[in-house]
């Protein structure tokens, strides 16, 4: 299993990216961004 880091994970494109990472492979996410506050799909075990 991989770790991947989404670098702007609130943007649209990261967002659209994230959801494919989480339901085409196995791999972890770290997600980051300046203001976590605004993320809100954060439910997901993978995703750190």
């Amino acid at each position: 299993m991989k770790r991947v880091l989404v670098l702007g994970a609130n943007g649209h494109i990261a967002r659209i990216v994230t959801d494919r990472l989480l339901s085409e492979t196995n791999h972890d996410l770290t997600l980051y961004l300046r203001r976590a506050k605004r993320l809100k799909h954060i439910d997901k075990p993978r995703m750190y």
